[in-house]
């Protein structure tokens, strides 16, 4: 029916907005725009972000991101917030990324490092008309399709580091505290 093809198109730009920004930070290209990117930490991450292709970048660290939203989108009524709103980590930033949703907008949840029971406010679901999927991010195909796009240099992953197995406790502590900017890659055989 055009309801089961509607929504095998919708779970393959899921898996793909969420897997593109999982293996690579922010390929713009690849992406709708404008692309806003939230990133937590510091005003260098942003600076990255926006050296890959990212249109607007706000440091939630320091910025109320939902007033953000939406003194620069509007309110949920007069058409404000964004189309898509994806959510890396649950926790705290979960009820607030529900605010920042347009009228039958999307969010996306695929992880849930910062906490996996966040508060909810259903009204916001409701009065949005929003539709929250999650997205494991890959199916096979995916991730055969990214790697043949980085082996023909069609698309370069972001990696901060690459540590061998032995400072692999090192690497995780870098990922809990938020001190690396891409991906962490730990190898066998890596040199330093």
């Amino acid at each position: 029916t055009d309801r089961q093809t509607d929504r095998q198109t919708d779970r393959q730009t899921d898996r793909q907005t969420v897997g593109i920004f999982v293996f690579g930070v922010v390929p713009t290209v690849w992406c709708c725009s404008p692309i806003h990117a939230r990133r937590h930490d510091t005003d260098e991450k942003c600076e990255q972000l926006r050296a890959l292709g990212a249109d607007e970048t706000i440091n939630y660290s320091t910025t109320d991101f939902v007033k953000y939203c939406r003194e620069n989108t509007g309110s949920l009524f007069s058409g404000g917030g964004y189309d898509v709103v994806v959510n890396f980590t649950g926790g705290d930033t979960w009820a607030k990324s529900l605010k920042c949703v347009k009228l039958g907008g999307r969010v996306l949840t695929c992880g849930a490092t910062a906490g996996f029971d966040p508060p909810t406010d259903l009204r916001f679901i409701w009065t949005a008309e929003m539709d929250i999927r999650g997205s494991n991010g890959w199916q096979r195909s995916d991730l055969d399709e990214l790697l043949r796009l980085t082996k023909t240099g069609e698309f370069s992953p972001v990696i901060d580091s690459r540590v061998p197995l032995e400072e692999g406790i090192s690497a995780h502590r870098a990922l809990e505290e938020r001190k690396f900017f891409g991906k962490i890659v730990i190898n066998a055989d890596a040199s330093i």
